[in-house]
Parts: structure tokens; sequence; C-alpha cells
């Protein structure tokens, strides 16, 4: 797979990359059979049930031709909000706040190598060109420099809004 993705460009890889009905597993597919009424995931935390049934709604949403209603269940609406709905948000407040006070300050870079260089000299190798994955803010990140060095955020700052 990794000598397919290689030999794409940056766009179809890129669309590959987050394409959810190439990397699914098989129990987060919908039933094949197109009489059924509810669809049950098992499985514990973290076999990617929300995933599933996210990418399955997003799908009939974006192929429907028709406006669909999609209802939101939950034991209680403000569990169901908290959960779906603005997770995002307050964990961008509480990011906001861990960088203002320098709680975090690290980054965690994931990439895939497109092209690189060794120094012959050195020894070290040079990145030429990378496909950036992801960013993530992590409190000791693997690389000592890799840090956040300012921010324009201050503990005042209220970067979401609700």
């Amino acid at each position: 797979m990794s000598e397919l993705l290689d030999r794409m460009e940056a766009e179809p890889r890129r669309r590959c990359l987050h394409d959810f009905s190439i990397w699914a597993h098989e129990k987060q597919r919908e039933p094949e059979r197109s009489d059924w009424r509810r669809w049950l995931l098992l499985g514990g935390r973290g076999a990617g049930k929300s995933r599933a049934g996210a990418e399955w709604i997003k799908r009939r949403v974006r192929y429907a031709d028709r406006p669909l209603r999609v209802a939101l269940v939950g034991p209680s609406l403000p569990e169901a909000r908290s959960v779906s709905l603005t997770t995002a948000a307050r964990r961008a407040r509480d990011i906001a706040a861990f960088l203002a006070e320098g709680a975090i300050d690290g980054l965690s870079i994931g990439f895939r190598t497109v092209r690189a260089e060794r120094d012959r000299a050195s020894g070290l190798r040079r990145l030429i060109q990378l496909d950036l994955w992801e960013i993530s803010l992590v409190t000791f990140p693997m690389m000592a420099n890799a840090r956040i060095a300012a921010t324009s955020l201050s503990s005042t700052t209220n970067p979401v809004r609700t």
C-alpha cells in the first residue's frame, strides 16, 4: 500500500488517506442489505463505533437526493451535545488556557517523508519534501526543540464560542 501511495499525486493521496471507506474495518462498514432498520455496533473503547456512525451519517447526508433529518440521540440533550457537538469547542478553550499558562508548549509532528537527502559529512538527514499528517500539542515532545515559542493567546482569550 505504501508503494501505491508513494506514486500518487498529493491531492489524490490526501483524499485516499482520509477516505474512511478504504480504511474501515469490516465491522465498521454498514450492513450490505438494504432492508435493515437498526445497526448495532458492539465494541470496546477505541473500537471505532463513533467514527463508524459519524462516517455513515456524513455519507447519507452528502449523497442524499433530498434534505435529511438527522437525530442525535443521548440520555439527555446536554449529554448528547457535550459528547458530540461541543466537545471540540471545550477542548479548544482548555488548550488555549494550557498554552496561555505555559502548561503545554511541546509539539508532536506526524509526517511521511516523501524525499530526503543524507549529509555525508555530518550524517544528518535533510528532509526535502514531506506529507504532513498532524501536529499535536504535547507536554513532552520527542525532540527537545519542538516547542511553541509564542502565542497570541492570553488567559482571558476565548477563541471558540458555543
